[in-house]
């Protein structure tokens, strides 16, 4: 028999670590993607692949964001 996990008497933070534990339990191929989403991520990646150049780092992306909505 399974154990029940009681979501709500977990607090936030480990609700977070079993969300976390599950996203690593699964294989890319039992990820579903939709072919949209796949052609679009196939356009950004050659997008990038042509010019690289507006490429950021996560730090400068959450400066950025700060900034805009502080």
């Amino acid at each position: 028999m399974k154990a029940k996990i009681d979501i709500q008497a977990m607090t936030p933070e480990e609700r977070l670590e079993l969300i976390e534990e599950l996203w690593a339990s699964l294989d890319p191929e039992d990820i579903p993607v939709s072919d949209e989403v796949k052609a679009e991520l196939e356009r950004r990646l050659r997008r990038h692949e042509e010019d690289p150049s507006g490429c950021v780092t996560w730090e400068e992306l959450e400066e950025e964001l700060r900034q805009e909505h502080p």
